[in-house]
């Protein structure tokens, strides 16, 4: 009896933060559904996407300073709307082109905003294509329960940050410490990419490419450079050639759910990582952008033998140190 009573007690707390977290409550910002989250061989949700290998928060203070700055920030959200929300501590702020919803700090709820549009530029211009004509949901969390219930639901147990294409929307837990915009970054371009050009799959190309623009840089303190280096995540693909945990490039390329959001997940995000990186630093005269060749669609095969290209991929990691 007393353990029915917990369970039951558990069930109605749960109700509860449920119910006291708004649910995307303004009507312009619905979206066609997308399709349900399959449920994967393990049972474990099949669109819970894991975390990225980044770091969560931000690692480049002081590059950063100078290109967003508190006066920066606050100059850029000039004229932004914000509202209270009825549920306790919950604001919606507009920005120029996404809705913020959070019960984080007005302060860092304008951040996001400035942060979201600003990277949103970045993915425009380096894959060519404008996002459309609407604003993209970004919803921030400070409570880890709370979050976690939401994720959940939403079919993303597990998960640090998520994008749901059912609702076209990036989902996020504000760290303690930090920031959390490399995950931003990350869940932006898979909003992108399925928002401008309805795509979700390949995994390879979806997540590589995540990774890749996650990994951003500040160039003179002035522009944000997406593809900057990642000693670990090289490390971790030279330590599977050792350990035979590489994924070999054919199996890398028919990857499902199951082996990217598994327990190797380290492994094959590394891997589409180094390769979008390795696609994207090298010169084709027949893909003069390589990255929004990869976002329309492009495959490896369009470059030539994949055995050869294999071969110079994996000496570029070799010889990187």
């Amino acid at each position: 009896m007393m353990r029915t009573w917990l369970k039951r007690g558990k069930m109605a707390l749960r109700f509860f933060i449920f119910m006291a977290i708004p649910y995307l409550p303004l009507v312009s910002m619905a979206v066609p559904a997308g399709p349900t989250l399959a449920i994967s061989s393990d049972g474990s949700p099949a669109g819970a996407r894991v975390s990225s290998t980044w770091p969560v928060g931000d690692d480049l203070p002081d590059r950063l300073s100078s290109l967003f700055t508190q006066a920066a920030i606050r100059e850029r959200a000039r004229g932004w709307d914000v509202k209270r929300l009825e549920s306790s501590g919950w604001r919606v702020l507009q920005s120029r082109r996404c809705t913020i919803l959070g019960n984080v700090p007005i302060d860092d709820l304008r951040a996001a905003g400035v942060y979201a549009d600003a990277f949103l530029e970045v993915l425009e211009d380096a894959l060519e294509r404008d996002f459309p004509d609407r604003h993209l949901a970004v919803r921030v969390f400070r409570d880890q329960e709370a979050f976690e219930v939401y994720a959940s639901i939403a079919g993303a147990k597990g998960a640090a940050s998520f994008y749901d294409p059912r609702s076209a929307e990036v989902v996020l837990r504000w760290p303690s410490q930090g920031h959390p915009w490399r995950l931003l970054m990350h869940e932006l371009t898979h909003a992108h990419l399925d928002l401008a050009f309805k795509r979700r799959e390949p995994l390879w190309i979806m997540e590589g490419l995540a990774e890749y623009f996650a990994g951003y840089d500040v160039g003179h303190g002035r522009f944000i450079m997406p593809g900057g280096a990642s000693p670990e995540a090289e490390e971790r693909i030279r330590r599977a050639l050792e350990d035979g945990s590489y994924v070999p490039l054919d199996r890398l390329l028919a990857a499902g759910r199951d082996a990217f959001y598994g327990e190797a997940h380290d492994v094959y995000y590394a891997q589409a990582w180094s390769l979008v990186k390795f696609v994207a630093e090298n010169q084709y005269e027949d893909w003069p952008n390589a990255l929004a060749e990869l976002a329309r669609g492009g495959g490896l095969d369009d470059l030539g033998d994949l055995s050869d290209f294999e071969k110079r991929w994996l000496e570029s990691i070799r010889y990187s140190h």
